[in-house]
This record gives C-alpha cells, structure tokens and sequence, in this order.
C-alpha cells in the first residue's frame, strides 16, 4: 500500500492496542525510495534494556540503506523490566504478537515494503520472543536472528523462516543448551537434515549452516567466545549476509 506514496514527514511512532498506546522508534535508512520496496526489520530489546538503546544491533550500519528498522517498546517502558506478553498468555497468542501484527501494518500503509522481506531480530528476552515470533508469524517473516535467547515451548508453526541463531556457550544468564534448543526447533521447523558445513567469513565465530532444509529457509547456528551474554561483534553483517543468501 505504501508504494509510490510521499514518505510521511515524520516516521510513525504508536499504536493503540487493546486500549493501550505502544510505542515504537522508526528508523528510515538513507536511500529509502517510495518506488523500491524495501527491506523491513524489527529489533526486540532483552528485559532490562529499553528501545532507545538497540542501535548496538548494527542493522542499520549493515545495511545497503534501503532498510526501514523498527523497534518496538516493551511494558511497561518505564522501571526496570520489560516484557511481551501478559499472565495468563497462551503460547500461541502472547500479547506481543499483535503488536508486531499491528506495526507490520503501519508501517505497510506509509512505507513501499517488499513483503518477502520482513526480518526480525532480538537479544535475551527479545532472542526469545523473536524464536516465538519467527514460528508463529513465520507466513510474514521471512528470516530470524535470535542472539542469546532462551527457550519457551513453540505454539504450532505456521510456516518454515530462515534462522540464524547465536549464542556463547560461557553465558551466564541464558544456557547455551536453550541456544541449542531453539536451533533444534528451527531444524523441526524447517525439515533440516543433520548435515552441515562450516559457514564461511563468520567474523571469528564458529557457525555451520545445516544444509538440508526447506528452500529458502536454511539454519546457521554459531558460537561466539566474546562478550558473555552481550551480542558478538559482527552480528549484524552476519545476518545480513546470511538473509542475503537465503
């Protein structure tokens, strides 16, 4: 819908849901064009860092500038702790996924987005929240970077997604065996074989790429030794290339 529109004079920043307004940040890379569909990628934060914060993902820096980021907020967005989804959630309908359906949808409206191109990334509560997303929303996403997330048991697919999947087996706070759990969910989700081969220019991470999934939809899964529970240096060129492949 938003192809060939004027771009709007400010970029959207709330929605209103179930009552409540939710905010986002957007980010609109430097040649954006209303006449080239572009990329769309939404960046979840972890449980006690706020939106403002996410440029350390890297995205827009990664990017070829035809990129729109998005950052959605967690509640609440004040005190020290966020979420994404309310007590009593069903897996397979957190509060969270209807905010990510209804900035896919604003953001659609004002901005030309190539549809097989919806990306979403996150780290720790949002590495979770992104592996839950990625499964549940997977007929609009297209591809998942899930940096030290954790474990939840997945709702029922909707359709296979590209994953690419770190985690440092020193971390801390998220057990590097949820990593591999969440790996283990994308391979399920994905058909992949057990094959693989190393995944080259890795930015000194150890990553192989399980060869035989469902077309369009492989898995990358690598270990990083830097930074604890923190993202790895070259995460976002990483997925980038590995979208770019896909």
């Amino acid at each position: 819908p938003g192809c060939g529109k004027g771009q709007p004079t400010s970029a959207p920043s709330s929605v209103m849901l179930n009552g409540t307004e939710r905010h986002f940040i957007t980010h609109v890379g430097q040649h954006y064009t209303p006449s080239q569909p572009a990329k769309l990628v939404f960046a979840f934060h972890g449980r006690t860092s706020s939106n403002d914060g996410l440029g350390y993902y890297g995205i827009e820096e990664a990017s070829d500038g035809n990129l729109i980021t998005v950052y959605p907020a967690g509640l609440p967005e004040e005190g020290p702790q966020r979420n994404r989804r309310d007590p009593g959630d069903k897996l397979g309908n957190l509060r969270d996924y209807q905010l990510f359906d209804a900035i896919l949808d604003e953001i659609s409206e004002h901005y030309c987005i190539d549809p097989s191109e919806v990306y979403v990334v996150g780290h720790s509560l949002g590495g979770r929240f992104t592996s839950m997303l990625g499964c549940a929303r997977a007929t609009n996403i297209h591809g998942v970077g899930i940096v030290a997330g954790s474990p939840m048991p997945f709702p029922e697919c909707s359709a296979p997604t590209s994953a690419i999947i770190f985690h440092n087996p020193n971390d801390n706070l998220a057990s590097f065996a949820g990593g591999e759990q969440i790996r283990d969910k994308y391979l399920k989700q994905n058909q992949c074989g057990p094959e693989t081969e190393v995944y080259q220019n890795s930015y000194g991470m150890d990553c192989v790429r399980y060869s035989n999934c469902l077309p369009q939809a492989p898995v990358v899964f690598c270990k990083y030794s830097e930074g604890g529970h923190m993202r790895p240096n070259g995460a976002a060129n990483m997925m980038r290339k590995f979208w770019k492949e896909r």
